[in-house]
């Protein structure tokens, strides 16, 4: 009988396309594996971490780029498998070393990135009783329980889960998040956004680049427009401009209710774009009496801030003679 069930086992769809560590498997199988799961609660795993991560990392390279790195990551993630698990039988299966690429890619190339969550399971944007999460959270408690789990696994045999494989492919996804980091054209940026959202500032740093400002402009001002409440993207958004040497596109972003919301944050952090926008272009955006005061009085208190002071006291002093 038993004979009979093994005869089955190695006649069947899983057992012909996984991983055997105890065979030499053909180069497809490295592929074929990733699209089988032993369980349903297996795909379902691999799936939510999909959605968090390879929705992100896929509009930071691009489909294809995503599909052929994921893919050959996945491939190569089970290389420290077979070599741990050798002479096993049980075949290995699951995508979990190419959503571990994604993790480890997007954890180095956003460590900045948050992501929406709905009751803590799932990620959705702009819905009812979401709240956004640092994606690096997720990743130091992923990266404990694979380090545990590969610990305890080394006690016992065969080993039902593939801890190598995972680390494997966040490896992998670390060292592409690394060079993508090191890229010059365009500039990198971690900014504190995720998915569409992302490619969208993206384009509009390319758009930058190519000098074209009201591409730029568009993209920019619309992240602003759905992201009121995110004050640190705001700092960003302006801070970008200034470091590429754009007024227009920064006074696109500065407004008078922006400045009120920029106030509720730390008050040196509008300080310190202000100042940097002064020191970039030797004068200062458009600023009203009331905001003029409240900074000089803010500034005032900072010794090193005296230029930017000084500008503000001319400023105010413009305004006395025009009102």
């Amino acid at each position: 009988m038993n004979s009979k069930i093994g005869a089955a086992f190695e006649a069947s769809f899983i057992y012909q396309w996984s991983i055997l560590p105890q065979l030499s498997n053909h180069p497809i199988n490295f592929f074929s594996y990733q699209f089988l799961h032993g369980s349903f609660s297996h795909l379902i795993a691999n799936v939510w971490y999909l959605m968090v991560f390879g929705f992100i990392l896929e509009n930071a390279l691009g489909p294809w780029a995503f599909i052929i790195f994921s893919l050959s990551a996945g491939a190569l993630a089970v290389v420290p498998e077979i070599w741990i698990q050798s002479g096993q039988s049980m075949p290995i299966v699951g995508a979990s070393g190419a959503v571990a690429f994604m993790m480890g890619a997007v954890a180095f190339m956003f460590p900045k990135a948050k992501i929406r969550f709905l009751f803590l399971l799932i990620p959705l944007p702009n819905a009812p009783s979401t709240f956004f999460l640092p994606i690096r959270y997720l990743v130091y408690f992923w990266l404990f329980l694979q380090f545990s789990g590969l610990a305890y696994h080394s006690l016992i045999s065969p080993k039902p889960v593939a801890y190598a494989t995972h680390l494997g492919g966040f490896l992998l996804g670390a060292l592409l998040g690394l060079a993508y980091r090191k890229r010059t054209q365009p500039a990198f940026e971690d900014i504190d956004l995720s998915g569409k959202d992302l490619r969208s500032f993206y384009s509009g740093l390319k758009a930058i680049h190519r000098n074209e400002i009201e591409k730029a402009k568009f993209e920019f001002e619309s992240l602003s427009d759905r992201h009121p409440w995110l004050l640190g993207l705001q700092r960003q958004l302006m801070e970008v401009c200034i470091r590429f040497r754009q007024p227009e596109l920064f006074d696109s972003l500065w407004k008078d209710d922006q400045f009120e919301l920029l106030k509720r944050s730390r008050p040196q952090d509008l300080i310190k774009v202000l100042d940097q926008y002064r020191a970039q272009f030797q004068t200062l955006p458009k600023l009203n009496m009331h905001q003029s005061v409240w900074l000089l009085d803010m500034i005032e208190r900072r010794s090193e801030y005296l230029d930017l002071a000084k500008n503000l006291r001319g400023s105010i002093n413009n305004l006395s003679k025009t009102s």
